[in-house]
């Protein structure tokens, strides 16, 4: 037996050195680790992986032996196997007076190795490492290494402020923040996108938003340069800083920590002087190539009886935004709702926070109730978090350091600091799916959000969402929105119908409704392919003497009610409502089929007053996509938030998006006034030729009239010759010699008598006769003009001959 094994090993080294180089297998030496490896983040130990030589009897290996000697030779003792790697097992190194020790875990030895005497320690490692290397039963071993390993969590903020940031992480009051931790333990922070504050102007040189300040993406409108900085002629100029800090502040152990500290932040300083309708379209418009989501917490005077929005030029600016910024995606307008509540305003009355274009975000307290400030709105998308009342914390962010500010502040309020926190998650929603629409963005906001204040009047609609005019479709969580952006496709394009003016002309009523109504078809909308709503608007004329005491609402063809107009105690105009809009999204989801109701009346009923209502119309938004097509995507969107498919790949399911035409520039006011001006000398020009030629030109016209009367002449001579063919020769001479002549046509009677009475039979020598006459010269041609006559009575007299 023991032949045979000899025999075996030898046929084995010999096969080893014969076999290719590509095909032996991988030999360690002894010391593998320490001369290979450069490390300077790690601590150094007395602890072993070694390798075992397999004895080479039987299969299965026993390393009994092994361990006992080890133990006894070295003073290591076996902690445990290494996984589940054949022959490979991790060893400590004993101290003496551990000897016996029932705890072999790796943290134990490493503490009681760390006590030893540095010097002690070194000579340790080189005695151990000395009779590894020569012990036979180790094949080879590695010294193992403290490396320092970080979880995959959020970074470890030391801003001072970091802990009051309840919005961020509220352990307070659990689940009251916007769930964003879990967000930034992905990786994910808003990485790429640029989030324009559109305000009083943004303090970039603050520590907290220098690193993350996008100068390409700022501009400063008020006195048109590229440096937004505030100007500190007035205390209330940091809260545009306040609100960069919301969004991105830098985690750098200075205050607070932003929403998206990975995102950039411009600054749109636009607020600190005169504002017009010009200089706001600017804003929505400036560098919308670099910008991706424009955040605005402002708006009109919120004192419950202004009605007011974006006027033509901002309008429109919003409307190219969507349209063509973001690279055809469109630009994200995050608009505040207002803080108008304590005046009973409502955010209809707000062109900006009821305009589609827009996501309009409310407010609420820490413990998720609407705040006395807050304005309610049946246009409003959601809610973000807040100040409240005086048991309610405000919002922790970076301050400027003008004036009396130092760079922080723990006092930020409002409405105005609700929107840039919604702005902040946008920016994260777009990280991980750059490529959704604005009206991605707006369906993953309104399917994502969570209901809370049971007290809020919750309604739900026939499409299965819950909507409050407090609180929007619900309060925004960051995890909800990122992990609905990873399963979510682009919607399809947006459809518009817009119904015909319902004409009343009626008295407004002042206990009961008046109830108009129109029915929507599927006939009217053939064409339009619009199966399920998203906006509606609707406007109504209304000639009234105290304009807040109309309460106006609509009702959708399922029976969703929307408050549409509240009635307003302090809007004393007797101004009516000459074309606003209103708009709803509580009708998200709904079919526009049916019949819409309108409902209005006049809440004063002590006044012997009464208002007319003249006509109103609708207008309905929404996409070609089926019922059973959005149910679907609902449900995806919930099983995403419960089972957690965020990944940090942004091309899973980025789609490409059919790009719009090239944004063609306008052709400018001169070029204009160019073309205008030339049309207007050409038509000038064509005038004058036409009185030209009927006031001049006598003589040429009189030898027309001749020209006209030889053409008369030979129509009839060739009437005459019918009969006969001498006649039809003749007429047909005079018919073409006035074609290619511009004086009257005139022969030569006498030749023509002789060619007549030579060739009468011969049509053909009559024609060589007529080409020939034609070439006369010119004197002769005169002269022939002189005989014309009797040249035309003799042949008359001939024809009447031959007819008798």
């Amino acid at each position: 037996m023991p032949l045979v094994t000899g025999i075996i090993l030898i046929c084995l080294q010999w096969s080893f050195y014969v076999m290719p180089c590509s095909a032996r297998p991988l030999i360690f030496s002894k010391r593998t680790i320490s001369s290979v490896i450069s490390l300077t983040d790690y601590e150094e130990t007395l602890l072993w992986a070694v390798k075992l030589r397999k004895p080479y009897w039987g299969f299965v290996s026993n390393f009994s032996d092994a361990f006992k000697q080890l133990t006894n030779d070295i003073s290591l003792v076996l902690l445990h196997q290494i996984g589940d790697i054949d022959a490979h097992y991790l060893f400590a190194y004993q101290p003496p007076e551990h000897e016996g020790a029932v705890n072999y875990s790796v943290g134990f030895f490493h503490k009681k190795h760390l006590d030893l005497h540095k010097d002690l320690f070194r000579k340790t490692q080189e005695i151990v490492e000395l009779k590894l290397d020569k012990h036979q039963h180790v094949e080879s071993y590695s010294r193992e290494i403290i490396r320092k390993r970080h979880k995959r969590w959020a970074v470890r903020f030391s801003d001072k402020e970091f802990p009051n940031q309840w919005h961020l992480n509220n352990p307070k009051t659990p689940g009251m923040d916007i769930d964003v931790m879990r967000v930034w333990k992905h990786n994910v922070t808003g990485k790429d996108i640029v989030v324009a504050v559109v305000d009083d102007g943004v303090e970039w040189t603050n520590p907290d938003l220098e690193k993350n300040y996008c100068a390409k993406g700022s501009w400063d409108l008020n006195d048109n340069d590229p440096d937004p900085m505030p100007s500190a002629s007035s205390d209330t100029n940091h809260h545009g800083t306040r609100c960069a800090g919301e969004i991105a502040a830098v985690p750098n152990k200075v205050c607070a920590v932003g929403v998206a500290y990975g995102a950039k932040v411009s600054g749109l300083r636009v607020l600190d002087g005169p504002l017009t309708d010009g200089l706001e379209a600017t804003a929505f418009n400036k560098n919308m190539q670099i910008n991706d989501i424009y955040s605005c917490s402002w708006g009109p005077d919120d004192d419950g009886m202004t009605v007011d929005g974006p006027h033509t030029l901002a309008l429109q600016a919003m409307k190219h935004g969507i349209n063509y910024g973001r690279n055809g995606y469109g630009t994200i307008y995050v608009v505040a709702s207002g803080n108008g509540g304590s005046n009973f305003d409502n955010c209809n009355y707000d062109g900006y926070a009821n305009s589609i274009y827009t996501v309009t975000i409310g407010a609420v307290d820490e413990y998720g109730q609407m705040p006395y400030y807050a304005e309610k709105c049946a246009a409003m998308l959601a809610v973000t978090f807040s100040s409240g009342g005086s048991n309610a914390r405000s919002i922790v962010t970076t301050d400027w350091s003008k004036n009396t500010g130092d760079g922080c502040t723990s006092d930020h309020t409002g409405t105005s600091a609700a929107a840039p926190i919604a702005a902040g998650m946008i920016a994260l929603l777009l990280e991980v799916q750059p490529c959704l629409t604005w009206r991605d963005v707006q369906h993953l906001i309104i399917l994502s959000a969570v209901s809370v204040d049971t007290n809020a009047k919750w309604t739900l609609n026939a499409a299965g969402l819950k909507h409050s005019h407090q609180h929007g479709f619900g309060l925004m969580k960051a995890w909800h929105l990122v992990n609905a952006a990873k399963v979510w496709k682009i919607v399809p394009w947006l459809t518009e119908y817009e119904t015909e003016i319902i004409t009343l002309n009626k008295v407004i009523p002042k206990e009961n409704w008046s109830v108009s109504t129109y029915e929507v078809t599927e006939k009217d909308l053939q064409g339009y392919v619009l199966n399920v709503l998203e906006h509606v608007l609707v406007t109504v004329n209304v000639t009234h003497y105290f304009r807040g005491q109309l309460d106006i609402r609509l009702l959708c063809p399922s029976g969703t009610n929307s408050m549409i107009a509240p009635p307003r105690a302090s809007d004393k105009s007797d101004r009516g409502l000459k074309g606003w809009w209103f708009s709803t999204v509580r009708c998200w989801g709904e079919s526009p089929i049916g019949t819409w109701k309108l409902l209005i009346k006049d809440i004063n009923i002590s006044d012997k007053q009464f208002g007319i209502i003249n006509y109103w119309k609708l207008k309905l938004y929404g996409s070609p996509m089926m019922p059973e097509e959005f149910r679907n995507r609902r449900k995806e969107v919930l099983s995403a938030i419960s089972n957690s498919v965020i990944q940090n790949d942004k091309s899973v399911l980025c789609q490409t998006l059919p790009k719009y035409g090239k944004d063609i520039n306008p052709i400018s006011e001169r070029v204009l006034k160019i073309l205008a001006a030339t049309n207007i000398f050409l038509v000038f020009l064509t005038l004058y030729q036409m009185f030209e030629y009927i006031v001049c030109y006598k003589d040429e016209k009189k030898e027309q009239k001749e020209i006209l009367q030889q053409q008369m002449q030979a129509h009839r001579i060739q009437q005459y010759a019918t009969a006969g063919n001498d006649g039809i020769v003749e007429s047909e001479r005079l018919l073409q010699d006035q074609d290619s002549r511009s004086s009257p046509a005139a022969f030569d009677s006498s030749e023509n008598i002789k060619n007549m009475s030579e060739n009468v039979s011969s049509e053909q020598l009559q024609l060589n006769s007529h080409f020939e006459s034609y070439e006369l010269t010119n004197s002769q041609m005169q002269d022939n003009v002189d005989s014309e006559n009797d040249s035309i009575e003799i042949q008359e007299s001939s024809l009447m001959t031959e007819t008798f």
